[in-house]
Parts: structure tokens; sequence; C-alpha cells
């Protein structure tokens, strides 16, 4: 049996209603972001950022901010400018090439011949199974990771705590920036 579908409205009052809903549609999921960022507040490098450019050695650092307590996740996206504010200052992702520096975390770390499925295992293990300051510590200066930036305490008997950021009112935890002993 065949159907044929047959609609009600002329082909252009057809366009005319989808135009509509897609116009609601985008209006609606755009409210829910930020509409407009001051172009030099977003290219300003970050002090955690500049703090770490300090440094003239060699290193990684290894910013756990991408994970679990990502500032997004916690503030929103409607606070705006505060919470993309507090995303740069964590360094998350790619965000460290942006500043110059090196990082455990990008792409780039594992290019060396890491594959993507070590790459992932190894990742699960440091940031979501309880291993001790010294493991971690160990583990990470296996790859010149000289700095952890995050919002967990660590032993500072393997770590010294180099900087420590509050992100905003809407984040209640601050930034903290590790030093790695080892």
């Amino acid at each position: 049996s065949d159907y044929v579908f047959s609609w009600p409205f002329p082909k252009k009052i057809t366009y005319v209603i989808f135009l509509g809903i897609m116009i609601v549609d985008l209006t609606v999921f755009a409210y829910q972001y930020i509409s407009f960022y001051p172009i030099r507040s977003y290219l300003s490098t970050p002090e955690s950022a500049l703090i770490l450019n300090n440094d003239q050695s060699i290193f990684r650092i290894y910013p756990t901010t991408q994970y679990s307590q990502n500032p997004f996740g916690v503030i929103g996206w409607k606070t705006g400018q505060q919470s993309i504010e507090a995303l740069q200052a964590g360094i998350p992702g790619n965000f460290p090439a942006v500043y110059g520096l090196d990082s455990f975390s990008d792409r780039g770390w594992f290019e060396g011949g890491f594959g993507v499925k070590e790459r992932i295992s190894l990742e699960s293990i440091l940031t979501k199974s309880e291993i001790s300051s010294e493991l971690l510590g160990k583990i990470t200066g296996l790859w010149n990771v000289k700095y952890i930036l995050g919002f967990s305490l660590l032993d500072e008997t393997y770590f010294t705590k180099t900087a420590e950021y509050a992100l905003s009112e809407a984040f209640g935890m601050p930034l903290n920036i590790w030093e790695n002993k080892n």
C-alpha cells in the first residue's frame, strides 16, 4: 500500500513556519550561553599561566581541571565571563599550548609512541582511582611533570603548593598549583 504525505500549507508558508521554528530553537539554545566576551579578556594570559611561564626549566604541567571538577560543570555557562575566566585559570585540555606550556594531558604528549588506549588507561588511573600522592608524584615524574593543577589537596611530603587561586564566588574550591618533588 502506498502512503502519500499531505501537508496542509502552501510551500511559502511552510518555509516561513520552518524558519520560525529554527529561529526559536536557536534562540532558546543560545540564551543559555554567554553571547559576548571581550576579546582582550579572552586573549589575556591568566595569572596561573604567568607563574608557570616564569619557570625557565624544561617541564610539563598536568591540569586535572578538565575532569570531574571542571569549572564549567560547577559554575555553568550562564555566569558568563566568570566561568570562562575560571576555566582559563585552570588551563585544561589544549589550553596550555595557547600559553606556551607543555602539558601531560594534551594530545601531544602521546605522539611519541604512547597509544590512545594506553593514554586513556593511565589517565583513568590518575584521575578516577585513589592513588597515593607518592605514586602520583612518581608516575607523573616519569613524564617530566613538574606542576599539577587541580582542586584536591596533595601530600606536602611529595608536593609543594606554589599557588592558590579563588576562581570565583560561584566556585567554592580554590585552584591549587602543586610542584612535583619527583
